[in-house]
């Protein structure tokens, strides 16, 4: 789905199960990157990257996508970042779900915008077996 010009590249891989249902995981991956896909296409310099970066340590689980974008994304007055698309009616709910998922698996959710770059980084638990945490 990405041109030949954007730099991409994916790290690590989870070997351990995560506190969350496949189908919110994938809610959450899906919108994250299509994020990232759109944005990339408005960008108009030469500098287009997609990095995505997974970690995983004893109790919990990392997930970051950092992309290039072309400028700094308007925020409401809740600080929601507001879709570029010109249907609003309809789109503008993917962060708000994915932030609503997160919370309620009691993970964590953090977007940074810096000059010319969106990070978006998700932490969730990973499973417990009996009493102890799946090593």
């Amino acid at each position: 789905m990405l041109p030949k010009e954007v730099e991409k590249r994916i790290g690590e891989i989870w070997d351990k199960e995560i506190m969350i249902f496949d189908m919110d995981l994938c809610s959450i991956f899906s919108n994250l990157i299509q994020n990232a896909i759109e944005a990339l296409e408005k960008v108009k310099t030469d500098k287009k990257y997609l990095f995505i970066n997974l970690e995983q340590g004893k109790s919990y689980a990392r997930f970051e996508i950092r992309n290039s974008i072309e400028k700094r994304p308007e925020r409401d007055q809740d600080g929601n970042i507001i879709t570029t698309k010109d249907d609003k009616k309809n789109h503008g709910f993917g962060l708000i779900n994915i932030r609503t998922i997160i919370e309620e698996n009691k993970g964590k959710f953090e977007i940074e915008i810096r000059e010319n770059e969106c990070r978006c980084t998700v932490i969730l638990k990973n499973k417990v077996i009996g009493n102890c945490l799946n090593f």
